[in-house]
């Protein structure tokens, strides 16, 4: 597919976003999405967090399909995994279980989020932490309608639907912009050094959450595959908005 001429740019028809990377060590890859009449040039990195946001949301719509129609699969692996765990229960883990949950309580990052949304402001990053509130109050609002558009009912048939799990979107996403920006302000050289052990500890993070999630006995292995999902889709999104608007400032 090739790119707009200057004729077509003018045409009153056609809505152009055109954004280009001018750094010579990175050429610019230009990727046109068409959209009825919409036609968005990006660059190479713009459009692999496109895709991977596209590729969550992707998963998460298969799975609450999925976990909608009660396929067998589902339910066979959700008691798979949910037995497991339960059968590890005790004394001694049921604290940490109630510590890695309350690690994701959406009361509690909000509190946490306005504190980094003002540091932020602080360290002349304010449009990062507008984005970041902005976008972790919104995580709440889309956790309840994909809720109520599944239906699911939670293992203890407790309060409120379980698909997808609240706790680990609100998880992902805030953890995973703050380790984002964490990794931003390191030099290159400190960047490649850390990257892989500041991820492994943000997996590590997300997979006691979603293990305290099922062993407190409030939700399905794949509510937390769904909530992750949907976390990583709000993360990508919100890093993508953070850099085409700070690209569009430096030009």
């Amino acid at each position: 597919m090739q790119s707009l001429g200057k004729k077509e740019l003018h045409k009153p028809n056609s809505w152009i976003i055109y954004l280009k990377k001018r750094d010579k060590e990175s050429p610019t890859v230009e990727l046109n999405i068409y959209l009825g009449v919409m036609a968005i040039n990006v660059t190479k990195r713009a459009s692999l967090l496109i895709n991977l946001c596209f590729l969550c949301l992707l998963f998460f719509s298969l799975l609450g399909w999925a976990v909608r129609t009660k396929m067998p699969w589902v339910m066979h692996f959700d008691r798979l995994i949910n037995n497991f765990i339960y059968s590890g229960i005790s004394n001694t883990l049921t604290p940490l279980a109630k510590l890695l949950t309350h690690l994701a309580d959406y009361r509690f990052l909000f509190l946490l989020a306005i504190f980094f949304c003002i540091l932020f402001f602080f360290l002349k990053k304010g449009i990062a932490g507008l984005i970041f509130l902005v976008f972790y109050s919104g995580t709440r609002e889309l956790r309840t309608f994909t809720k109520d558009l599944i239906g699911r009912t939670r293992p203890s048939e407790g309060n409120g639907y379980s698909f997808p799990s609240g706790h680990m979107m609100y998880a992902t996403f805030f953890y995973g912009f703050l380790f984002y920006m964490f990794l931003r302000s390191m030099s290159q050289e400190t960047r490649k050094k850390w990257k892989g052990p500041l991820l492994g500890v943000y997996f590590i993070l997300l997979a006691g959450i979603g293990w305290s999630r099922i062993y407190l006995n409030d939700h399905f292995a794949t509510d937390n595959l769904g909530g992750a999902a949907l976390g990583f889709a709000c993360l990508l999104f919100s890093i993508l908005l953070l850099e085409l608007i700070e690209k569009r400032k430096k030009r």
